[in-house]
């Protein structure tokens, strides 16, 4: 049975939507293309009906996950939280993984997406340089939680919650 171009969208919307959170939550290299197809509700050989390669599934899953979280930014919401899930997962999925240092073009992604988060929130500051600290303060808690999870959940959960200082 052939789908429509419409639910084809809509099922590469769901691969991305798993890709990202499973990104956020262990890493580009912890996550296989058969899980993330399992946990959209698909098998694994459909996965290259929508991407050629896992690289091209990471790039649209940064990509996706940082303009979700700048369009949030840019509406007035803030995130409260390292944890916050847009913010979260593009900081996670980009950053926080090494894939960046090998990829020019996830390199390229992460770039844009923390200069426009630093020119909305140098907006907000009245101050690049406050700006600035407070997002590395807010990515440094994500990959402080992140890295301890396994072993300490209440250390995890503490610097999950780390709030941004307020604004200026």
């Amino acid at each position: 049975m052939r789908v429509t171009r419409k639910q084809a969208d809509i099922n590469r919307q769901r691969i991305v939507d798993s890709a990202i959170r499973l990104f956020a939550a262990r890493g580009v290299s912890g996550v296989g293309v058969a899980e993330v197809m399992g946990d959209a509700g698909f098998t694994h050989g459909g996965f290259y009906n929508h991407f050629a390669s896992k690289d091209d599934l990471v790039l649209e899953a940064c990509s996706t996950a940082f303009a979700r979280a700048v369009d949030s930014l840019r509406c007035g919401n803030r995130p409260q939280r390292a944890r916050d899930a847009d913010f979260a997962a593009c900081l996670s999925a980009a950053m926080v993984s090494g894939s960046s240092k090998s990829s020019a073009a996830l390199s390229a992604i992460s770039a844009k997406g923390v200069t426009e988060f630093l020119d909305i929130l140098t907006d907000r500051y009245g101050d690049r340089d406050r700006a600035a600290a407070a997002l590395a303060g807010l990515v440094g808690a994500r990959v402080i939680s992140n890295a301890v999870e396994l072993a300490d959940q209440e250390l995890a959960d503490r610097f999950g919650a780390v709030e941004y200082p307020a604004e200026g």
